[in-house]
Parts: C-alpha cells; structure tokens; sequence
C-alpha cells in the first residue's frame, strides 16, 4: 500500500511539472517577437498653408517596412491611427494622413471629411496574411491649415508593433495692405490732414508675428514748384508716431484674415504748395524671434 501511494504521488508530480512546461511554452510562443519595422522613424515635414497631394510615385514618400519574424504566423496585420496632437493640445487632422499599402493600390486614409475616401472600419491592412514582407508609403493629403508645431501620434495595431508618427508643420506668416499707394490733395493750407485708413491683413499659424510698417512720405506732384520736401505720414496712436522709422505691431493672434485697422495723418507746412501729393505704404511681416 506504502509503495502504490508513492507511484501515484510520483505520478501526479510528474503531470504537473508538464503542464508547467507547456504553460511555459505558450507564454514563451506569446512574448516572442512576430514582427518588426525597419526604416526610419516616420516624419513628415510640411509647409503651414499649403495644399499637398500624395506623389504620383509612391517611392517618394516616406516609408515603413514590415517584416514578419514568426514561424507559421498568418497573421494580417492592420493598423488604425490615433489622434495627432501638439505639446497645447492642438489636433492634427487624421483624414490629412493617408498610406498606400499592398493590400490596395491606391492611397487610403483613416477618417473622412470633406471627400476624403477612408477605410469602411478605419482600419488598413499594412501586411496580409499571405506576407511575410510589405512596404507601406505614408502621404498628406488636403489644406494645412493648423497651428505650426509638431504634431505626435500612433499608428496601433491588435497584434502588431506600434509605430510612432510625427508631422511638423512650419511657421506661416503672410501680410497684405490695403491701401498701399496713398494720396492726399492739399487744399486748405498748412495743417493736419487725414489719411485712408490702412486695412491690414494678416494670415497666420502661429501666434507670435511682427508687422512693419513704414512709408518715405507723401511727395509734392505738381510742376509748378521744385524742392518740395515730403509730407510725413504719422499713425494716430496714443500719440503721433512717425513712418519715416519702421513702425512694428506685435501680434499674438493665430488665424486666418486678421485684420487691423490702422489711421494715418499727415502735416502740411508753409513749404508744401496746394495740390496732390502721393506716396507708398510698405508693409512687412515676420515671425517673432
């Protein structure tokens, strides 16, 4: 009785110590690595304010490489992009990110606005089951039309390795002055006269922009009198300020169709005959440093 006790405790260690080594096995087969990505990390540096289209040769785009690493893995592998945001919380727009990968020839997106074609479940297949090996091109497509900065995301997979995405997006600063050619009829003697209004419009993606605003003056257009000097512009602030020095404007407005309004006057002297006097605004902008 003593020895068949043994056997049957022997007997039961030993079936337990297999089905450690076979739990052991399973865990062992899960933590293996099944895939990897080879290339550079993705980074797609863009103008603020452009419009992009996808390249007609998809080899000119960015790439990933996928490579399958597991023995008698079949595993199709697709991906979804998560949210693309910047360090203030700013997103980029997903719809904009568009891949082409094996399992279709043309290029699809993740979400949809605007026309935008996207997947039925916002989900690409970047490395079918019949592959052990697939390249996939990753583009921009529509309007930049976000906040400069670097935008982060990921592009997330059930079962295959997270790829990081990065998008910078360049600062964009554009100015325009309405009206750039001034003039004036002096016709009333020595004095202050008012100027047109300058309408200034500014578009940009960032916060953070200079405008410089400066004119000679306005000058004497008649033929009857030589050595006429200039007549000064000045912009009504809190007081007078000359143009004959660069005049700046700090902005902190991010956006598209700011405008500001500017007034102008000028001063006429005993030295400045009646009659039309012209001149030009120049208005400049630029990015704070």
């Amino acid at each position: 009785m003593v020895i068949t006790r043994l056997r049957c405790r022997g007997l039961s260690f030993f079936t337990v110590v297999i089905m450690l080594v076979l739990i052991g096995n399973v865990v062992a087969r899960e933590e293996q690595t099944l895939y990897v990505v080879e290339g550079d990390a993705i980074r797609l540096d863009v103008e603020g304010f452009a419009t992009l289209e996808p390249p007609g040769e998809p080899e000119l785009a960015p790439r990933l490489t996928l490579v399958r690493t597991g023995e008698g893995d079949d595993t199709a592998l697709y991906y979804s992009l998560s949210s693309l945001m910047d360090e203030f919380g700013n997103e980029f727009p997903r719809e904009m990110v568009v891949v082409m990968a094996p399992s279709d020839s043309e290029w699809q997106a993740f979400s949809f606005k605007d026309g935008t074609w996207r997947s039925s479940d916002s989900q690409i297949c970047f490395l079918t089951s019949q592959q052990s090996r697939s390249e996939v091109f990753i583009s921009l497509r529509g309007e930049v039309k976000v906040r400069a900065g670097t935008y982060r995301g990921m592009l997330t997979s059930t079962y295959g390795p997270d790829i990081p995405i990065e998008i910078a997006v360049g600062p964009y600063t554009v100015v325009s002055g309405n009206p750039q050619n001034m003039h004036i009829a002096v016709d009333r003697g020595p004095g202050w006269y008012d100027a047109d209004a300058l309408q200034v419009e500014v578009e940009a993606n960032h916060g953070d922009w200079v405008i410089i605003i400066s004119s000679d003056g306005l000058f004497y257009q008649g033929d009857q009198y030589k050595d006429v000097p200039p007549m000064q512009l000045y912009v009504k602030s809190d007081e007078l300020v000359p143009l004959s020095k660069p005049y700046e404007i700090r902005g902190n407005a991010n956006g598209w169709g700011t405008v500001l309004t500017i007034e102008l006057k000028t001063e006429s002297s005993w030295k400045h005959p009646a009659g039309v006097y012209k001149g030009t605004i120049l208005v400049d902008v630029h990015a704070n440093k």
